[in-house]
């Protein structure tokens, strides 16, 4: 299938949503979202969250991961 100049790259979006599917990364980004411009540090996220320190570096990880 032919991709037009100015569709966005699906492929790249799709392979995205794995590291999002689940319910705590979906609410970490939602978190740091609404954080953007000022930022939040780990522990606020963490600690809003309910989410144990290793879980959430964990989380984290695999969301970093996602755009290597």
């Amino acid at each position: 299938m032919a991709q037009t100049k100015n569709e966005p790259d699906v492929a790249r979006y799709a392979d995205m949503y794995p590291a999002m599917g689940t319910e705590p990364r979906l609410r970490i980004m939602r978190l740091l979202l609404a954080a953007h411009a000022q930022g939040m540090p780990a522990g606020d996220v963490g600690a809003d969250l309910d989410i144990p320190p290793s879980t959430l570096s964990h989380h984290l990880e695999e969301l970093r991961n996602e755009d290597s």
